[in-house]
């Protein structure tokens, strides 16, 4: 997970993420609007700090079912290797836990990044990115 972290640029406290489930697509920009990556996402997860548990994105009906297609495969080896965590559709766990079915998910999917994104005060959701295009870099204006 760590090395996939590197592929994207730095966190930028003043910047900001936009998904777009209509494209597929996750935007991130800078503190001074620009756009420093985009990628193709998959919505792996989301975990709620309110039930104590993880959703995979294929068992959430607000997200558009084209864009969880890529989760059968976890689906399929799950069931293949009969392990309950990747077929069953909500999972008690902790934070630290939805971490490592999420680093499972990401290494399962082969992905080339990843990004976590706080979606309200109790639910983090968790992407797997594809097709990462970074920015050239854009320096401050000189004051």
């Amino acid at each position: 997970m760590r090395a996939l972290e590197a592929r994207l640029p730095r966190f930028d406290p003043d910047g900001r993420f936009d998904f777009s489930q209509d494209a597929g697509t996750l935007t991130l920009s800078n503190g001074l609007g620009n756009i420093t990556a985009h990628a193709r996402f998959v919505p792996v997860g989301t975990w709620s700090s309110e039930t104590g548990s993880w959703l995979w994105g294929w068992a959430n009906e607000s997200i558009d079912r084209a864009l969880v297609a890529p989760l059968q495969k976890l689906r399929d080896y799950g069931a293949q290797t009969r392990i309950e965590l990747l077929t069953s559709e909500r999972v008690a766990c902790s934070a630290e836990e939805a971490q490592e079915i999420y680093a499972v998910a990401v290494h399962l999917l082969q992905a080339q990044g990843w990004y976590r994104s706080q979606m309200t005060p109790t639910s983090v959701i968790h992407t797997a990115l594809f097709d990462i295009r970074l920015a050239p870099a854009v320096k401050a204006p000189v004051s």
